[in-house]
């Protein structure tokens, strides 16, 4: 609440009706500060929902489609990154291990130039449970992938590790596997 009051000289601060004025117009200040904490709060990513997502996407050249939320926050932040990426292997790295939040040893990506197959990457061991639990399909993560590696390099393959259960219907637990 705004300490208006003290703000007062005594010959104001003690007479009814400027009591009832100042009151009204502190509630009102404090439900603007309520509200300005708000906004703040949707400029964070990770914070901001629906149309707000919408306006950052926009922002970055990054179309929702079909994403829920949750995907496009994934999709916004990997286009941030990738906006600024050198195409190298330690920036595909940073934003993989960032976007997953998963440690850079947990994976490794192959360079495929040894195989004869110049400006080709592999992807190797990205924990499965991170995807799951981030809510991606597997064109989300090619796309996610493919729009940081640098232009002209080819992404081969994405190797996944991890177990996963198939499930009869979702009743069974979709949380143990796909249905």
């Amino acid at each position: 609440m705004f300490n208006i009051l003290s703000q007062l000289t005594t010959a104001f601060r003690f007479k009814k009706n400027n009591l009832k004025i100042l009151k009204l117009i502190s509630e009102g200040l404090d439900e603007l500060e309520v509200t300005f904490e708000l906004i703040n709060s949707w400029k964070d990513v990770d914070k901001a929902k629906g149309s707000t997502l919408d306006m950052m996407g926009k922002e970055i050249g990054q179309p929702r489609g079909q994403a829920t939320d949750e995907i496009y926050r994934l999709l916004i932040k990997g286009k941030m990154l990738s906006v600024s990426s050198k195409g190298d292997i330690n920036t595909i790295i940073n934003i993989i291990s960032t976007i997953f939040n998963v440690e850079p040893s947990e994976f490794d990506i192959q360079e495929l130039y040894t195989e004869g197959r110049p400006a080709m990457l592999k992807i190797n061991k990205i924990p499965l449970d991170a995807v799951v639990e981030a809510g991606m399909t597997g064109d989300e993560l090619v796309f996610l992938i493919k729009q940081s590696v640098a232009g002209g390099v080819g992404l081969d393959s994405i190797e996944l590790d991890g177990t996963f259960e198939f499930v009869e219907t979702l009743e069974q637990g979709s949380d143990i596997g796909f249905a």
